[in-house]
């Protein structure tokens, strides 16, 4: 199965990837409280709180050769899993929100590649 869009959404705003700005993910439309999936199978290594993301999980994907691949979702109003659970993409891992440093309700979607953010449309295809 081929990683999938945490949420059936659109863009409302794309991120900088070559270190421009601090935005370096995708923002995506939802309603508070909208279930959000991890877009593909992996292990949590981070289900909590900080200042910018505010309730966010990050979960580590299997790559090739010992590399890194990660997905974060942040501004989560909750978060519905642990750190060290095993997720996929029918997991819901939280609901949208605007914690940390939201302007409004959506779902912050990063994507990591050795620790390095790359644009989320080259992990899940363009929506």
């Amino acid at each position: 199965m081929a990683p999938q869009p945490p949420v059936r959404s659109h863009v409302t705003q794309g991120g900088e990837f070559g270190g421009k700005r601090n935005h370096r993910g995708l923002d995506l439309a939802a309603s508070r409280g909208t279930d959000v999936h991890a877009s593909f199978f992996g292990r949590v290594i981070k289900a909590g709180w900080d200042a910018t993301y505010g309730n966010h999980v990050i979960v580590k994907h299997r790559a090739s050769k010992g590399r890194r691949r990660e997905t974060l979702y942040g501004h989560l109003d909750d978060i519905t899993t642990k750190t060290g659970h095993y997720v996929n993409s029918r997991t819901v891992i939280g609901h949208a929100g605007d914690s940390g440093a939201a302007q409004g309700v959506h779902v912050h979607f990063g994507t990591y590649f050795d620790g390095v953010p790359v644009d989320p449309t080259t992990w899940i295809g363009a929506q």
